[in-house]
């Protein structure tokens, strides 16, 4: 090889690794112009790092940061079908074998392997009362749970604070109110409420500087929502200023000022956070939000008309005016509720048109709202007032010579309501301690959750006696109005309210004196109170000329007997005959709306929001972002 071979030969290998250096000089410097791309590692996002990737964009010879985050939605439970069917990638928080399709929120909510947990419920059609072998089944389930462990931080564990949000949610929405660190019962969302986890890609390109973590979204009605269903309390509530806090139950949400954003938060969770039994239905979300959710079947209004919803919103006294006018009040007696607060009305008016609360097979029993005043104080809500209308129903039956021979309709709600009072002793008479539905003290977890199961069952079959009852007497026909007869009915036991209010109160100075046996129990004043006022339904009820036909009258929901009820023949009676069958069907209506307050009562416990959620908010969708 002669020497200029040689020397060839080197110019060539020297150009080739310039040209190679080159080479990887472009390589380096177009990958570096993927912004973003190291903080989507898995020591950030954790197992979603899988679906990051770089993105070329010609036009600017460069390369772009695509990632997946979620997008955390409070859904119905058929919405996220529909989510499916519009294109995306989405499923339920709940959701069987997530392992399969879903290993981001799978390995998310279970860092250390999902392993599919077993469910209690039952199936749409089947009986929701548990069986024996119900129980030994569910027994056996439960020794075989894992442990369920909160905020279990590790040194692996995501940089990034809506992973955990993520892991919290769902413990949110399968266990069943267990005492952590103890095993809980799984639960299989079937009607109501569930979370929905959406698979979304973005671009590192659009967001702010500021932002070091790839954020996962939420809208400002599901984090709302989310916030009180995992424990905690709305300590300020400015979303127009950007200004967001909640905290409670070892759990914490504060926004972080990243400007170009929007509402950003970050979550935390310090202490002993413990589930809450809250149950997960659409009408409790609206209840959280100061909406009153109207029961389907009696309070719908017909003909193509809106739901009786955005009512007695807290602190909004137009709105309660608006629907004590719709349900049929005179401007009077409005006037004595606005003047004098009477929580009574306010608070018994909820409870009548609400729906039954609990899920079918569901142990979940608790409601978060601030709709209620004076501490839920109502004749169905204290053991004093479900006294004395038991035993004035009593004294109806027994009595035939002053109020004549009762229905047999009256008659089976004396028989349920003795049957709840013996059968639910405890919780008829709120000892709290040895509450089926709190759980007894010093009973076992499987035991305290098949006990609640059975109680829950048998309450929503009395509640759906009563509808059955109003449905089948034509209580939910308008006639052409959009006010359901129910609802009438509501509004003439609320009118009915100020006058019990003021006859106990009377009732209560003359008798200041008097020792009642169960006085040294609670406040003397408030019990005795409480127990007047049920006395005085009962006298108004059962006087010569009732209130609340009267009302009912006035109000255009009582036509003649034949109107009034589907069995009777037209023109059947007399006038004096029609004005007879009326009063007898109202006071059995009345009984029978009193038993579906004290059963309303019995089955769900309230707990307070902290600051109160209006109403806008429960459908608001304001992006809110969670780093």
């Amino acid at each position: 090889m002669t020497l200029s071979d040689t020397v060839a030969i080197t110019a060539l290998v020297v150009s080739l690794v310039a040209l190679v250096i080159a080479l990887l000089q472009l390589s380096q410097s177009i990958f570096l112009t993927a912004d973003g791309y190291r903080n989507c590692s898995s020591e950030v996002i954790g197992v979603w790092a899988k679906r990051r990737r770089r993105v070329f964009v010609p036009s600017e010879f460069r390369l772009a940061t695509k990632f997946t985050t979620p997008d955390i939605r409070v859904v119905a439970t058929d919405e996220v079908e529909r989510i499916r069917l519009r294109g995306h990638f989405v499923c339920s928080i709940t959701a069987p074998n997530m392992e399969s399709h879903y290993v981001e929120v799978a390995q998310t909510i279970q860092p250390s392997g999902y392993v599919p947990w077993p469910r209690s419920g039952v199936k749409s059609g089947e009986s929701s009362s548990p069986s024996p072998r119900d129980v030994e089944q569910r027994a056996i389930r439960v020794q075989t749970l894992p442990p369920l462990t909160i905020s279990s931080r590790t040194h692996a564990e995501p940089l990034v604070t809506w992973a955990s949000l993520l892991r919290e949610v769902h413990k949110v929405y399968v266990y069943n109110g267990s005492q952590a660190p103890r095993p809980g019962v799984a639960i299989l969302v079937q009607e109501g409420e569930t979370c929905a986890v959406l698979y979304i890609e973005r671009s590192w390109d659009f967001l702010p500087p500021d932002l070091v973590r790839p954020p996962a979204s939420t809208n400002l009605g599901s984090i709302v929502n989310l916030a009180l269903r995992l424990g905690m309390q709305w300590r300020l509530l400015d979303p127009g200023n950007g200004k967001l806090l909640a905290n409670g139950n070892g759990y914490s949400l504060s926004t972080t000022d990243i400007k170009g954003l929007g509402i950003v938060l970050t979550f935390s969770s310090i202490g002993d956070p413990k589930p809450v039994p809250f149950i997960p239905t659409r009408a409790v979300s609206q209840m959280m939000c100061g909406i009153l959710p109207a029961c389907p079947r009696l309070v719908r209004r017909t003909q193509g008309f809106e739901v009786i919803e955005d009512i007695l919103e807290k602190g909004d006294r137009v709105s309660l005016k608006t629907t004590l006018v719709l349900l049929g009040v005179a401007p009077e007696v409005i006037h004595k509720i606005e003047a004098q607060n009477l929580s009574e009305a306010h608070n018994e008016a909820i409870i009548l048109l609400c729906p039954y609360l609990p899920v079918s097979g569901q142990a979940m029993w608790k409601t978060c709202t601030a709709l209620f005043r004076s501490d839920t104080r109502s004749v169905f809500s204290y053991w004093e007032g479900r006294l004395a209308l038991v035993r004035r129903l009593q004294d109806r039956i027994k009595n035939t010579e002053r109020f004549g021979q009762p229905s047999e309709m009256i008659v089976a709600v004396y028989t349920r309501l003795t049957s709840l009072q013996d059968r639910y002793n405890a919780d008829f008479f709120c000892r709290l301690f040895e509450s089926q539905l709190r759980g007894r003290r010093g009973s076992g977890e499987v035991e305290q959750e098949a006990e609640r199961l059975t109680m829950l069952h048998d309450l929503r079959e009395v509640h759906d006696w009563t509808s059955d009852y109003f449905c089948d007497r034509g209580w939910s026909d308008d006639y052409g109005t959009g006010i359901t007869r129910y609802a009438r009915l509501v509004g003439a036991h609320i009118a009915l309210s100020v006058k019990a209010v003021e006859m106990a109160a009377k009732t209560q100075e003359e008798r200041k004196n008097w020792n009642y046996d169960f006085s040294a129990f609670r406040y003397y004043g408030f019990v005795q109170g409480v127990y007047e006022l049920g006395r005085a339904y009962g006298n108004l009820v059962l006087g010569k000329e009732s209130s609340l036909l009267e009302t009912l009258h006035a109000a255009g929901a009582l036509g003649n007997g034949a109107k009034f009820s589907r069995d009777a023949e037209k023109n059947a009676h007399s006038k004096t005959e029609d004005e007879a069958s009326d009063a007898r069907n109202v006071e059995e209506a009345w009984w029978v709306m009193v038993l579906r307050g004290i059963v309303w009562t019995m089955s769900v416990e309230v707990d307070t929001p902290g600051q109160p959620i209006p109403s806008w908010i429960f459908e608001n969708k304001t992006p809110v972002w969670i780093t």
